[in-house]
C-alpha cells in the first residue's frame, strides 16, 4: 500500500494515536504502522493507506490531525530526499500539467522565504508545467522539514532530523475546535469540558448517524453537542437539574431562563439531534432493562459539588418525632388507598421537596458505571470517561475492569500533581449477571471485589486513625483516585492541614489557587498568628487564631466573609497578557497582542479576527470558501464547478457614516474601494456629498473649541474639529446640477430609470478624480446605497433642480430589492458598521432577509440604554433574526478614526501587501 505523512497537532499527544484508530474504525479504512516509530514529541507519522481517498476519508473529521500528505520521498538531507523521490516517476509525472502550489515548512523552526525559495527551486526537475495558483490549486506539494522540539534554551538545532516531500490530500477538521470554543457557547459551566477533547471522545465513542450516545452525569452537556455534531442521537441525565436547567447570570450572563443547555443546542442547530435531557439518579434510573445505547460518553467526577446519589448518609439522624404531612401520620398514609394516591398526587405537586443524597466515591462511581455500561451498550459499544487520579498514586490496575468488556485505551492529560485519564472500553459480549466489575488492588494488598469494595468517606475518619497511630498514615496503599476530592481540595498534601477543609462548601473555607491547585495564600491581618501544633490535629470546623491579646477567633469567619473559595476557571481561559515593549515590537505584534490585553483593546483583537474571516485572510487555516461546503441540487451549473466555488468569499457589507467621510477615514474607505475589498457599501446622504467635494475644495483641520458665530461670520462649516468653507457646496453645486440635467435627459429619451445607487454610479463616472471613494467604486460596479439621500446637501440640489428643470425621479423601492437580493443570494455575509442610524439598520435589515449575518463588527461609542440604535449591541440583533445565533460578533466601544484604520492596517492591507509578496515570489520563480 502507499505511503502517507500524517502531521499531527502537537497537543494531546497521548490522545493522538486512539483517535487515529478510532478513526480508522469508524470509517472502516485499513491503516498500517509502526508503532515504535511514533513520538510525542514528533507530529510526523508514516501510516500506510489503500488510496488517497482513504486517507481522506480517515482524516476527514479528525480534530488531533491537521492534514495527511501522500509521501513521495524522505531523507536525513536534502539530497538524500531528492535522491528518494527520483525513484518513483509515477508518483509526480501524473501532475505534469496541473495547476499547482509548491509550499515548504518546518517544525520546531522557522523557514526564511529565502530558504523556501531554495527548496522549492532544487526542485524544479520535476518539470510541472501547469499555471502557479497559491489559492486552490488543483494539486499542492510540500516539503517539511522536521527539526525535532527545542533544545533546553530554546536554541534552534542546526539541522532537521527528517525531511519528507510529498502532496497534500486532505486537512482534518480542527476547524471544529474554534465552532465548539468555550468561549464562544452560550451556557457554561465550570465543569463544561475543553471543546477539543470533547470532539475527541467523540471519535473515540465512535460516534456516527443513527447511533444514540448517552451521557448519565450530563451537567451542562459538551459531550451531547459534540457527538450530535457527528450525527448521533444524544441525551443525558443528572441528579442535579440545576445545571440543565441553567443558572441565569452565573455562568452565560444571558437573562434567567435564556441560559441552559437549549440555549447551546438552538446556537449548535442541533435540535434534531440532541433528543432530550432527564433528572434522576443514574443509580436508580428508569431506563428499560436490556441494551441499546451505542456509546456512553460521560466525565463522572464532580470536584466542586461532589458526585452524589440518593439516600442518607450514614452519619445524619433519624428524626425521633413522628412525621405528619397534612394532618395525618407519613407512615399511615401509605397504609390506606386514598391517602396513597392523595401522597402520589401531592408528589408531583410538591416543589420544595429535594429528595435527600448522600456523597458517591470515585470508586463506588466507577464500578457502578462500569457496570451500567455492560448492562446497556449494544455489543461493540463504546464507554468513553474521564479517569482523575493522583499522579504519584496512580496504577494501571486502577482501572476498574469486567470480563465483557475490552480497554481500548488510556491516555493521560497532566496537571502536575493531578491527571486526568481519558478510559475507553468496548462490549465484547452479552451480559452475564454473574460476572461483577473488580479493581485489581494486588498492588495495594489483594485483589477486591470493587462492587464490594469498603469505601470511606468521610475524611475525619481518617484523621482520626492518624491520631491513633502517632501521625502515621496508615492507609498509604490505596486506589489512585481513591477520595480524589478531599485530596484536591487539599492541595494533594499527604498531611491534612487544619486550615484545609476536607469538603470546601461553596461559600466558604480556604482558597485555593486553581492553576497549581495548591491552597492560595491567605490574607489575615497582622495581628494574627496561627496556632499550628495543636492545629493540625483538630479538625476544620475547629481551626482557630489567637489575637495578640488572647481572644479566640474562627478563621472561618474571616473566609466566609470576604476569602470566599475561587470558582474552578472553565477549560480554555485566557490569562491576561500585555505587550512586551522590551522588544522592538512591529505593529502587527502590537495588535495580535490586544486579544489579551483586556477592556475595549480585546473587543479590537476580536474585531480583527472577525474581519480576517470576512476577507480570507491567508494568516487565517481554513478560511471559508464556497468550496468547502457540498454542492446543493439547486446551484447553477457555474457554481458546481470547483474553481469557481473557490472563488466564493463571504460578502461584506460595509457601513459608515457622513462624518468619517470628512475626516481621513475618507482614504482608508477609498483603499477599500480600490482594490474591490467590501461587496456593499451603505451610507448617508453626508456620506456621499462630502466625498465629492473634497474632490473640488479641501477640509481643513480646526478645533472642537471654535465658537459657531464667529465661525458662521466667516462662512466656515465646523464638523467636529474640521472645518469646510461654504465656497465648498457652492463648487459641488455648479458640479452636480449640470449633471442631474443629462440624468433627466436621459430618463425622457431612453426611459432611464434612476435609483440612488445608480446616481451614485453615475456621480462617480463623473469625477473622474483617484482620490474618491465613488470614483472607485463606479469602475469596481460596488453597489452603494444611500436610502436617505435627500438628508443632505445631496438632497438640497435635487431640490433647486426639481424647480429648475422638474421631472427627475428616483427609484427607492428597486434599491431595496437590490440590497435585499445581495444579502439573500449570498453564502456567507459579514457586516462591517461605523456609527449606526440609517446605515446601521439598512445593512441589519438585508441581512435579516436572509436570517442573520454570519459576521458582524460594530464600532461606535453609543451606549444601550437609552435603546438607541447605535447603542444597541449585536446580541440585540440576534433577538431579531438580522444576526445569526451562531454568528461571531463584536462591538468596539471607540471612536472609529481611532480604531478602523488598525482594523485595516491588520486584516484587508496587510492579506492585500502580503498577496503581493507572494505574487511577487511566484514571478521570480517562473521568470527564473
Amino acid at each position: 500500500m502507499p505511503t502517507y505523512l500524517i502531521q499531527f497537532a502537537q497537543f494531546h499527544e497521548e490522545f493522538r494515536l486512539p483517535e487515529l484508530e478510532s478513526l480508522a474504525t469508524i470509517e472502516k479504512v485499513q491503516i498500517n504502522y509502526n508503532h515504535e516509530e511514533y513520538k510525542v514529541e514528533s507530529p510526523f507519522l508514516q501510516v500506510e493507506i489503500a488510496s488517497d481517498g482513504e486517507a481522506a476519508k480517515l482524516v476527514k473529521r479528525a480534530i488531533l490531525i491537521k492534514s495527511v500528505y501522500e509521501l513521495w520521498g524522505t531523507g536525513i538531507t536534502h539530497d538524500e530526499l531528492q535522491v528518494s523521490v527520483r525513484k518513483h516517476p509515477e508518483r509526480w509525472l501524473q501532475y505534469k500539467n496541473k495547476s499547482f502550489k509548491f509550499s515548504v515548512f518546518a517544525f520546531g523552526a522557522t523557514c526564511t522565504a529565502e530558504h523556501q525559495i531554495e527548496v522549492i527551486e532544487s526542485f524544479s526537475w520535476l518539470g510541472f508545467d501547469g499555471d502557479i495558483v497559491l489559492r486552490n490549486p488543483q494539486v499542492e506539494f510540500v516539503v517539511v522539514e522536521d527539526f525535532g522540539i527545542e533544545t533546553p534554551g530554546g536554541k534552534p538545532k542546526p539541522k532537521a532530523e527528517r525531511l519528507y516531500m510529498g502532496k497534500l490530500v486532505a486537512h482534518g477538521s480542527r476547524d471544529l475546535v474554534q465552532k465548539y470554543n468555550l468561549k464562544k457557547r452560550k451556557y457554561l459551566g465550570n465543569t463544561s469540558m475543553d471543546a477539543e477533547l470533547s470532539l475527541v471522545m467523540a471519535n473515540q465513542a465512535l460516534a456516527t448517524p443513527g447511533k444514540i450516545v448517552y451521557d448519565p452525569f450530563v451537567g451542562t452537556g459538551s459531550f451531547l453537542f459534540t457527538c450530535a455534531h457527528f450525527g448521533a442521537f444524544t441525551m443525558g441525565s443528572d441528579i442535579d437539574g440545576r445545571q440543565i436547567r441553567g443558572k441565569g447570570y452565573l455562568f452565560a450572563l444571558m437573562p434567567l431562563g435564556q441560559s441552559s443547555i437549549k440555549s447551546n443546542v438552538e446556537q449548535y442547530n442541533l435540535r434534531d439531534k440532541v433528543l432530550d435531557t432527564l433528572v434522576f439518579d443514574v443509580c436508580h434510573n428508569p431506563w428499560r432493562k436490556g441494551t441499546w445505547f451505542d456509546a456512553i460518553v460521560t466525565a463522572p467526577y464532580g470536584v466542586r459539588a461532589g458526585a452524589k446519589k440518593l439516600g442518607r448518609k450514614s452519619t445524619s439522624k433519624l428524626p425521633q418525632e413522628m412525621r405528619i404531612y397534612e394532618g395525618e401520620p407519613m407512615h399511615l398514609c401509605a397504609g390506606s388507598s386514598p391517602c396513597r394516591l392523595r401522597i402520589i398526587y401531592n408528589s408531583h405537586r410538591r416543589t420544595d421537596y429535594y429528595p435527600p443524597t448522600k456523597p458517591y466515591e470515585m470508586s463506588e462511581v466507577l464500578v457502578d458505571l462500569l457496570e451500567f455500561a455492560v448492562q446497556h451498550l449494544n455489543i461493540g459499544g463504546r464507554l468513553v470517561y474521564w479517569l482523575p487520579t493522583v499522579t504519584d498514586e496512580y496504577s494501571n490496575s486502577d482501572v476498574p475492569q469486567h470480563p465483557s468488556m475490552r480497554l481500548v485505551s488510556n491516555s493521560e492529560q497532566n496537571f502536575g500533581a493531578w491527571s486526568r485519564r481519558l478510559i475507553t472500553m468496548e462490549k465484547l459480549r452479552a451480559w452475564d449477571p454473574t460476572e461483577r466489575a473488580t479493581i485489581d488492588v494486588t498492588h495495594r494488598g489483594g485483589k477486591s471485589d470493587a462492587v464490594a469494595l469498603k469505601i470511606e468517606r468521610d475524611l475525619s475518619l481518617r484523621k482520626e486513625r492518624k491520631r491513633e497511630g502517632n501521625g502515621k498514615d496508615t492507609e498509604k496503599k490505596q486506589l489512585g483516585h481513591y477520595a480524589f476530592r478531599e485530596k484536591y481540595f487539599g492541595g494533594f498534601s499527604r498531611d491534612d492541614k487544619a486550615l484545609r477543609s476536607a469538603s470546601p462548601s461553596p461559600s466558604g473555607s480556604t482558597p485555593y489557587n486553581s492553576a497549581n491547585l495548591t491552597p492560595a495564600p491567605t490574607s489575615i491581618s497582622p495581628h494574627l498568628t496561627q496556632q499550628t501544633t495543636a492545629n493540625e490535629t483538630t479538625s476544620s470546623s475547629q481551626s482557630s487564631t489567637v489575637l495578640e491579646n488572647g481572644t479566640i477567633s474562627d478563621i472561618h469567619i474571616a473566609t466566609e466573609a470576604v476569602l470566599v473559595q475561587s470558582m474552578e476557571m472553565p477549560a480554555g481561559s485566557i490569562k491576561v497578557h500585555g505587550p512586551d515593549f522590551n522588544r522592538d515590537l512591529s505593529l502587527h505584534e502590537l495588535l495580535s497582542s490586544f486579544n489579551t490585553m483586556g477592556f475595549q483593546a480585546s473587543a479590537l483583537g476580536k474585531a480583527i479576527d472577525i474581519v480576517n474571516k470576512m476577507v480570507g485572510s491567508a494568516s487565517f487555516d481554513r478560511s471559508w470558501r464556497l468550496s468547502d461546503e457540498p454542492i446543493r441540487s439547486d446551484d447553477p451549473e457555474h457554481l458546481q464547478v470547483f474553481t469557481t466555488r473557490a472563488s466564493v468569499k463571504c460578502k461584506i457589507f460595509l457601513g459608515y457614516t457622513s462624518n468619517l467621510v470628512s475626516s481621513g477615514m475618507r482614504e482608508v474607505i477609498r483603499f477599500l474601494a480600490e482594490h474591490n475589498m467590501v461587496d456593499v457599501i451603505v451610507t448617508t446622504a453626508g456620506g456621499i456629498e462630502e466625498d465629492f467635494i473634497k474632490c473640488l475644495g479641501p477640509t481643513y483641520l480646526g478645533e472642537f473649541s471654535f465658537k459657531g458665530a464667529e465661525l458662521r461670520k466667516k462662512g466656515l462649516n465646523r464638523i467636529g474639529n474640521l472645518l469646510v468653507p461654504n465656497d465648498n457646496y457652492c463648487k459641488f453645486e455648479d458640479w452636480v446640477v449640470p449633471i442631474l440635467d443629462k440624468m433627466l435627459e436621459e430618463q425622457k429619451a431612453k426611459g432611464t430609470i434612476w435609483t440612488p445607487s445608480t446616481m451614485i454610479h453615475r456621480l462617480g463616472l463623473e469625477i473622474n478624480d483617484p482620490s474618491s471613494i465613488y470614483y472607485w467604486c463606479a469602475r469596481n460596479d460596488i453597489p452603494v446605497y444611500c436610502p436617505a439621500i435627500t438628508d443632505g446637501s445631496l438632497g438640497d440640489m435635487i431640490y433647486f433642480h426639481s424647480y429648475k428643470n422638474p421631472g427627475l425621479v428616483i427609484d427607492i423601492a428597486a434599491d431595496i430589492r437590490n440590497i435585499n437580493n445581495t444579502a439573500v443570494f449570498a453564502r456567507k455575509t459579514g457586516m462591517i458598521i461605523m456609527g449606526g442610524g440609517v446605515v446601521k439598520h439598512h445593512i441589519c435589515n438585508a441581512n435579516l432577509m436572509r436570517n442573520g449575518a454570519d459576521y458582524a463588527v460594530y464600532i461606535n461609542t453609543a451606549q444601550e440604554f437609552d435603546g438607541s440604535d447605535a447603542g444597541a449591541r449585536p446580541d440585540e440583533a440576534v433577538s431579531w433574526g438580522k444576526i445569526k445565533m451562531d454568528a461571531e460578533s463584536v462591538k468596539v466601544y471607540a471612536e472609529a478614526t481611532l480604531v478602523f484604520p488598525l482594523i485595516v492596517a491588520e486584516t484587508f492591507a496587510r492579506e492585500y501587501h502580503e498577496e503581493r509578496k507572494r505574487m511577487a515570489k511566484a514571478e521570480e520563480m517562473v521568470e527564473k
